[in-house]
């Protein structure tokens, strides 16, 4: 994803997930899981099986709420459980909320979106 402000700096997010458990399709020949070769099949899925609750940590406001109302448009039944403007707020905010998706700026205050990852990772909730 690629957002460019009109001051044209540019705001490149990263996005990575850990995916837990996998869900049968049915009329399938046992009860394989979803292969992401068909990302479609992913879209129904997602909202009958898999609503998220959604941490976001930017230090611009701006970005936090585009996101979020970009979120609650294609996605009505993931939820944004938190927001955090600086690293050490996000990691207070995953140990409190324990949400299932973080999105995190790379270049937040204080700590980086890289060393918040690492730190969540670490915390193995």
């Amino acid at each position: 994803m690629e957002i460019v402000s009109n001051g044209g700096t540019t705001l490149r997010a990263i996005v990575a997930a850990e995916i837990t458990h996998h869900v049968g399709v049915s009329g399938s020949s046992g009860a394989s899981p979803i292969g992401l070769s068909n990302p479609g099949s992913l879209v129904g899925l997602t909202k009958r099986y898999m609503p998220a609750r959604i941490l976001h940590a930017d230090d611009h406001e701006i970005v936090r709420e585009g996101i979020s109302q970009l979120i609650a448009r294609s996605r009505p039944e993931w939820e944004i459980c938190g927001q955090a403007r600086k690293g050490e707020q996000a990691i207070e905010a995953v140990r409190a909320l324990q949400p299932d998706v973080v999105i995190l700026d790379i270049s937040l205050p204080k700590a980086s979106g890289l060393e918040v990852a690492a730190r969540i990772t670490d915390m193995r909730l």
